[in-house]
């Protein structure tokens, strides 16, 4: 199913389910990305979707894990989904 909108919200990533076997790369974010974020913020925002009531992340797992440990919010793109139909 393709993504139809997109929309920029912020989310503690607590409350990101990170368990997607779409994220079958990831990897702990190194003291680099930790260090970097705690000075200059996030630079590039998550991508989720929002699915049975809980926000799914699709990407930016080193990111989310990053902002966990820093304990700050996550820009995120927050992923509409179509239906088959176009809408």
């Amino acid at each position: 199913m393709p993504y139809a909108s997109e929309t920029i919200i912020q989310l503690h990533p607590r409350s990101l389910d990170t368990g997607s076997p779409s994220l079958f790369w990831a990897a702990e974010p190194d003291d680099r990305m930790i260090r970097s974020m705690r000075l200059q913020g996030q630079t590039e925002p998550v991508h989720v979707v929002h699915e049975n009531g809980r926000w799914v992340l699709l990407s930016g797992y080193k990111r989310a894990r990053a902002a966990l440990f820093l304990d700050i919010e996550l820009r995120a793109v927050r992923m509409g989904l179509q239906d088959s139909c176009g809408r």
